[in-house]
């Protein structure tokens, strides 16, 4: 981009900030025109109706949140489309794609149709909703999928609410074989939980969380995803990974999968982090995990950045 800009005129004119970019962090003026980024370098020259200090700030692009949970319809009384979309846009964040799981779920053209009516007028950023999956509308995933403001299909392959569970290989494979956009997946093996459920049952405390919904659980369903994935030829996302073995079954199949991570996996350890705070841990010493937060520390200093970086 020019480093000076004497003729133009923007909407707003965002200075002297150090702008957080690809490359990396640079001292520029941002030029926003029609509210678009439209100019980036030295625009001491250039007019603008509205002009921002930024000098000692950090000035980062909107965010995309792939993932939030705003409970409308069912659940209002945690969050709704409203308050949602107004706390994400406080957040720096400027697009949401929000998930199936409220009651009713998101599992039929109609729902999809109640949530789109639900937000208009309310919404303060961007906003696309995901489908659910369940056992009982995968022949109907290719057609829900191409809705207008649908983000794609979402798959609970571990417990979630209501019929919003898809746990084995043979309907899962009726969901990858309708449709073809990329799937969103939580990835925990059903069959694991349940087995592994008297020790949540028996703690009757937080700190058994990682130790239930161990490493292995999320490990058992990447695989699975991964091989669908391939007999398909679909692209999966994988949401909240949480250990480190996960990344490493991830980084040898870039082509068909991507990942997202949460901060707090990165900085938070169990069980130190259960006798310290109320909400329930995640990893523990030896790489298990399981609900935010996960990472453990062995891992940090392995992966330190937990591979976030790198993809397709």
């Amino acid at each position: 981009m020019s480093t000076a800009h004497p003729e133009l005129r923007f909407d707003l004119i965002v200075r002297g900030g150090v702008l957080v970019t690809p490359s990396g962090r640079i001292h520029a003026d941002v030029g926003a025109r029609s509210g678009r980024i439209a100019a980036i370098g030295d625009l001491s020259g250039a007019a603008a109706a509205h002009t921002l200090d930024a000098r000692g700030q950090h000035v980062l692009p909107g965010v995309i949140d792939a993932q939030v949970h705003f409970r409308e319809p069912g659940l209002t009384h945690k969050e709704d489309l409203a308050t949602g979309t107004a706390g994400a846009v406080l957040g720096g964040v400027t697009a949401v794609l929000e998930m199936p799981n409220t009651d009713p779920p998101t599992t039929s053209a109609a729902a999809f149709a109640d949530k789109i009516a639900r937000l208009r007028g309310r919404a303060r950023c961007d906003v696309a909703f995901f489908v659910g999956a369940t056992a009982d509308n995968t022949g109907e995933l290719a057609e829900l999928e191409m809705l207008p403001g649908c983000a794609g299909v979402k798959v609970f392959m571990g417990s979630s609410t209501g019929s919003l569970l898809v746990a084995d290989d043979e309907t899962l494979a009726e969901v990858f074989a309708s449709g073809r956009r990329r799937i969103a997946l939580h990835a925990e093996d059903e069959d694991r939980l349940r087995e592994r459920k008297p020790i949540a049952v028996a703690a009757a405390h937080p700190r058994a969380h990682p130790e239930w919904r161990d490493a292995e659980t999320a490990q058992r369903a990447t695989w699975r995803a991964l091989a669908l994935a391939r007999r398909f030829g679909r692209r999966v996302h994988l949401l909240h990974v949480s250990s480190a073995d996960e990344l490493d079954i991830l980084d040898e199949c870039k082509d068909v999968a991507t990942f997202e991570i949460l901060p707090q996996y990165l900085t938070l350890v169990a069980p130190e982090c259960v006798r310290s705070r109320s909400r329930p841990p995640c990893s523990s010493r030896d790489g298990r995990r399981r609900a935010p937060p996960r990472a453990h520390a062995a891992e940090r200093r392995r992966n330190p950045r937990g591979g976030a970086a790198e993809g397709p």
